[in-house]
């Protein structure tokens, strides 16, 4: 973190990445909450989705679209939803989505 505050690169909330544009380098940090839901539309809670990654998606396209450099540093369980799949990538290229 303090070599992006060297750099003047600006920590911004999720919801500035994704609705506001940046003419500095900006970053967000995204925990799960933001990037997955429910499939059943109950609301996140970190606990269950650690003990039941399966019963979620993503929704992680929106920060993908917007974004130009993706750095993750988690945990990730076989059983999670992929943050995007080669599909979504082209799509994102192409402008389709």
């Amino acid at each position: 973190m303090e070599t992006l505050d060297v750099a003047n690169v600006v920590q911004v909330s999720p919801e500035d990445y994704l609705t506001r544009e940046f003419n500095v380098p900006v970053f967000c940090h995204i925990g799960p909450e933001y990037y997955v839901r429910h499939k059943e539309g109950l609301n996140f809670d970190f606990s269950h989705f650690r003990k039941s990654p399966h019963e979620y998606e993503s929704i992680f396209l929106p920060y993908a679209r917007v974004t130009d450099i993706l750095i993750t540093g988690h945990y990730w369980d076989p059983k999670s939803p992929i943050f995007f799949s080669k599909e979504d990538m082209k799509s994102l290229i192409s402008g389709s989505q």
